[in-house]
């Protein structure tokens, strides 16, 4: 209902408040000063700047240009929702719910359908099914599967409900992918993970370890899905949530970038460092570019040195920008040195 879901997201208000110390509170104040003289400028207690200063520049070359690419591009996308933190979290996670290949059907899905009218149906996991398949444009079949059938005719009447135009299902790709990451289980996925945890972003900046993070994406999908990868295919049996991998790829991908930001924007400090302790917490990615540098003796330890390393390849070594960058110039002084 209405009144508990209000009374859920002030108990989570309450929680995320206890966190906050006199530090936390003196750099509120301080803040709540600077930024009346100089929206650009924000107070770090000392211990906290040291910190900070060590993850963002020398302890991860790279990391801090890294995310700030990432704030650029999250705040464009804040500002396209009206600084509604919730509906840009929700399109932002959608969108890397496509794990690169999908990406852009993913951010075309988010944007034709907005959070507010799943949330409208919060309680009914078909009916967001419905509206997730349907403008993915998934139910434009006729299929005999009672399931399928229940979907569309679910679809049919929220689809006139909101004035939804579905996508075209032609524009998503299943060539080359395993079944298990195909964007039909993907869409089933995200749908459980809605169902379960609507405020998700309030989630995310309440959870204290990234252990808490993870159980936030660890929802079955609806039975269908047990056996399923696509409406009109069948598969082997298995446990239809997100796997750790997959799991540990959205959140560096897109929930650290999004709770630095948070707390870059709201001048909640403690919000960015722990942004950045998950990262170092994350295991490295494993992908054509982390496997180059490490042929050349570079060291991929977490999943923020993985940022990292991705960063300075599609920045400075495709680019040709070898003298801009630190660990070029050490590469052509050894290939100098040489006799």
């Amino acid at each position: 209902s209405t009144r508990e879901s209000a009374a859920k997201s002030l108990d989570e208000y309450f929680v995320f408040m206890k966190e906050l110390d006199r530090e936390d509170w003196f750099s509120v104040y301080i803040n709540s000063i600077t930024t009346r003289f100089d929206p650009h400028t924000s107070y770090f207690p000392a211990d906290e700047k040291e910190r900070f200063d060590v993850s963002i520049s020398g302890k991860f070359e790279g990391i801090g240009a890294r995310l700030q690419k990432k704030n650029e591009e999250i705040g464009r996308l804040l500002a396209r929702n009206n600084f509604n933190w919730e509906e840009a979290f929700y399109r932002y996670l959608l969108r890397a719910f496509g794990f690169k290949i999908n990406n852009q059907p993913f951010e075309m899905l988010g944007n034709s359908l907005p959070m507010t009218y799943l949330s409208k149906h919060k309680n009914e996991l078909v009916h967001i099914e419905a509206l997730l398949f349907g403008q993915a444009g998934f139910l434009s079949d006729s299929i005999e599967n009672n399931y399928y059938n229940k979907l569309k005719t679910e679809y049919q009447f929220l689809k006139i409900k909101f004035g939804l135009t579905p996508m075209s299902k032609s524009i998503w790709k299943f060539g080359r992918l395993r079944p298990a990451n195909f964007p039909t289980l993907r869409i089933a996925q995200f749908a459980s993970i809605f169902y379960h945890n609507e405020k998700m972003l309030s989630r995310v900046l309440t959870s204290a370890n990234l252990k808490e993070v993870f159980s936030l994406f660890h929802h079955e999908t609806s039975p269908y899905w047990l056996r399923h990868y696509h409406f009109k295919k069948q598969g082997k049996c298995y446990g239809k949530w997100i796997g750790d991998s997959g799991i540990e790829n959205l959140v560096i991908n897109a929930i650290i970038p999004f709770v630095f930001y948070y707390g870059e924007l709201n001048h909640q400090y403690h919000l960015k460092e722990k942004a950045l302790n998950w990262f170092e917490q994350c295991k490295p990615e494993t992908n054509k570019i982390t496997k180059g540098w490490e042929a050349i003796g570079e060291e991929n330890k977490s999943g923020a040195r993985s940022q990292a390393l991705i960063h300075l390849k599609e920045q400075y070594c495709d680019l040709k920008k070898c003298l801009s960058c630190s660990i070029g110039q050490e590469v052509i002084n050894q290939h100098v040195q040489r006799p």
